[in-house]
């Protein structure tokens, strides 16, 4: 979790906003159906989830933190049709292998540090499996932006 605040205080440099309205976005799709949904709070010192999903079982899934907002990249000359990176991916939050269901749910704690408000990211997930020729699905990209304590 050391590695996720370091990560989010050299983003806050770049990208902090004037707001401190906490905010989930999501954007662009997914392709062969992978999908990246948020729940909870993205407040400092809160706790959201993460749900990716479905892919074949035991598949590793990495999600990523990226620069928001970049034009899509498409991945269909690359032999990966209909996907797409919508994140500059900066570092890796985490590398899962998915449960025999298919889907996970990752919590993501947010470090409790007032320098985090209004710092905005993108994540997105990627899986691999066989459904194309580059061998890899990803999702649609969440852009987050991280309030100030719920109830302050």
């Amino acid at each position: 979790m050391k590695l996720f605040t370091t990560i989010l205080f050299a983003l806050a440099t770049l990208t902090t906003t004037a707001a401190a309205q906490g905010d989930v976005t999501s954007h662009g799709q997914g392709c062969n159906g992978f999908h990246l949904i948020s729940a909870g709070y993205w407040d400092v010192g809160g706790t959201s989830y993460l749900f990716t999903g479905p892919t074949a079982a035991n598949a590793p899934v990495t999600i990523f933190l990226g620069a928001p907002q970049i034009q899509p990249l498409d991945l269909s000359a690359a032999g990966a049709p209909g996907c797409r990176l919508y994140a500059a991916p900066i570092a890796t939050l985490a590398t899962l292998e998915l449960p025999a269901s298919g889907q996970l749910t990752t919590p993501i704690e947010v470090p409790n540090e007032d320098g985090l408000i209004g710092l905005t990211f993108t994540l997105q997930a990627m899986t691999v499996n066989s459904t194309n020729d580059l061998g890899i699905s990803t999702s649609n990209a969440l852009t987050v932006t991280i309030s100030e304590r719920m109830g302050d």
